[in-house]
């Protein structure tokens, strides 16, 4: 359901989802006029989650995703909860500015108090992708996947910039159509607190993952704590030199 800004606002229950998790007219009109004033032009109403039946693309404790267009193309809207225990998206925009300087996450557009509006990431969750390449024995694209994941996770690191969430990434990690990983939603991430990515994937991949035994028989593991020894030295030096050890362990060199 694709609705244009102009009409969103004659629908009561379409007011009730930018306004969630009541209906709030006044509240509404601000997130409207707000992405006016960032050039979207319609909300598609699509997605795998429900708001009162209505398709949205993701409901979290603190916002609602939205698909939408802006200048003709296809964007993911952040839209803060009213509900929310803080009172903006602008600490999250301005972080996922900082990891997109090092090409994590999805590409910000503009943001105000109340809507962050992002490059739409079209893909599959971080299981869901990596089992379907499992399934069809894709081992070499699953390690290039992951060494792309890896990366990341070490440029973040360098940042300084810690997601907060990737040692549960099933939520948080989108493997693309033309097969990119991509690290989504920071509204936990931190830039004041010990950065912990890199180990929190591995830790992730290798161990939490509801096929991790397989992922450790492809990546050649058969002694998990000679990996967490490298992540040790890993957490207490994080270096060019301890990194690139860690990918030779894992055959990603």
């Amino acid at each position: 359901m694709k609705i244009h800004l102009n009409k969103l606002l004659e629908n009561s229950s379409l007011i009730r989802v930018i306004s969630y998790p009541e209906y709030d007219l006044t509240y509404a009109r601000e997130i409207v006029e707000q992405l006016k004033e960032l050039s979207v032009t319609f909300i598609i109403f699509e997605g795998k989650k429900k708001v009162d039946n209505i398709s949205v693309l993701g409901k979290g404790t603190t916002s609602i995703v939205l698909k939408g267009v802006k200048d003709d193309k296809t964007v993911a809207i952040k839209v803060l909860r009213k509900d929310a225990n803080r009172p903006s998206v602008i600490d999250e925009a301005k972080r996922l500015e900082l990891a997109n300087k090092v090409g994590v996450g999805p590409k910000v557009i503009g943001y105000r108090d109340k809507v962050l509006v992002m490059e739409y990431v079209e893909g599959k969750g971080i299981v869901e992708g990596l089992k379907d390449l499992l399934d069809e024995h894709q081992f070499p694209e699953i390690k290039r996947i992951i060494k792309d994941l890896l990366t990341q996770c070490y440029n973040l690191d360098r940042l300084g910039l810690d997601h907060g969430e990737l040692s549960y990434a099933d939520k948080h990690v989108i493997i693309t159509r033309n097969m990119r990983p991509v690290i989504i939603d920071f509204e936990s991430a931190s830039t004041t607190r010990k950065t912990a990515n890199l180990t929190s994937i591995i830790q992730y991949i290798f161990y939490r993952l509801p096929y991790s035994e397989h992922f450790r028989q492809i990546f050649g593991i058969t002694d998990l704590n000679a990996l967490y020894s490298l992540l040790r030295r890993y957490k207490r030096e994080k270096s060019d030199d301890i990194f690139k050890s860690i990918l030779e362990f894992l055959g990603l060199r």
